[in-house]
């Protein structure tokens, strides 16, 4: 058994605030528009910070729900729609569904100092303890785990764990990338320096991707999308409204970062427990699309690429690992 004990705690001290119930998602992502706006004027006046003071900046705030079950009926519909098999453990992938309530509270809290709307999720990284079933009350709690430089702007890692009484059994960390939002003064020479030689060489990660022997294809349609948004709760625009994707640059709505990983861990079929799920997220998918998924060694289900079938390009990489 995981005892419970604090995540990782940067920056000042933390305090968790309970809340009464599921924070209503419409309401949130109303709040996020309204909080983007806000952000991005207060950063346009305020001077950055150095990279050595990021964890100062980290806001104390983290958010918990108590005694939270999933429902049967919502359990199965997205175990369906996302090829999961009918059982009584909720995926990995449905676990962030049931805490991304929580992740959109901790990024539109007035201490949050990115703009939520807009942020990119670039990867997402799980530690299973053990799954949990159906029927068992959870406590879920939401923070900032760390704020970061990226060469293209800021980068803020958002934690969620959930326990079952003192038992820790899932510890998640979603990535997210502020793009032209600076909040330091300097960070992310590093990663520059790699593109730009990689460029020179005309070696960039796109251009030397060679997909695997595909195992699936996936059809991703504007309506699978939408069904999936409903199922998740996540309805940020970009994934249903064509002109809200057009305002942040996308020619065309795009599929969820997780509907495509929620796809990839089906096929993956993870058992047991202690695993780590790690997913890296590339090219978006912009719908409608046909997507291959195939395995980087045969016979060997742990890790698995998924790229656009007719122009090769790669959406995400999944990796499943033994906890250490």
């Amino acid at each position: 058994m995981n005892e419970m004990a604090p995540a990782h705690q940067p920056g000042p001290q933390h305090s968790t605030q309970v809340l009464d119930g599921t924070p209503a998602l419409r309401r949130l992502f109303g709040r996020a528009a309204v909080a983007s706006v806000a952000k991005r004027r207060a950063q346009d006046k305020r001077l950055p910070a150095s990279s050595a003071d990021a964890a100062a900046l980290v806001p104390p705030a983290r958010f918990a729900l108590r005694q939270v079950t999933a429902d049967a009926g919502e359990l199965t519909r997205f175990q369906h729609h996302v090829g999961e098999s009918a059982t009584d453990r909720l995926p990995v992938s449905y676990v962030h569904v049931l805490g991304f309530p929580l992740t959109l509270k901790v990024m539109t809290d007035a201490d949050f100092p990115l703009p939520p709307l807009g942020m990119v999720h670039t990867a997402n990284r799980v530690q299973v303890h053990r799954l949990p079933s159906l029927d068992e009350p959870l406590d879920l709690t939401a923070f900032t785990r760390t704020l970061a430089p990226h060469r293209r702007g800021t980068v803020a890692e958002i934690g969620l764990t959930v326990h079952s009484g003192r038992e820790l059994l899932v510890e998640e960390t979603s990535v997210y990338l502020a793009k032209g939002v600076r909040l330091f003064s300097d960070g992310g020479e590093q990663e520059a320096q790699a593109e730009q030689k990689a460029n020179a060489r005309g070696q960039s990660g796109r251009d030397e991707f060679e997909p695997p022997e595909p195992a699936a294809l996936w059809r991703f349609s504007p309506v699978d999308v939408r069904r999936y948004a409903a199922l998740s709760g996540d309805a940020n625009p970009i994934h249903t409204n064509p002109l809200a994707a057009r305002a942040f640059g996308f020619p065309r709505t795009i599929a969820h970062g997780m509907y495509t990983a929620a796809r990839a861990l089906a096929l993956q079929a993870p058992g047991g427990a202690g695993w780590q799920w790690a997913v890296r997220f590339a090219a978006p998918v912009v719908l409608p699309a046909t997507v291959a998924a195939g395995f980087a060694e045969p016979g060997d289900r742990s890790g698995l690429v998924a790229w656009h079938r007719r122009s090769g390009k790669p959406h995400l990489w999944s990796n499943i690992t033994p906890l250490d």
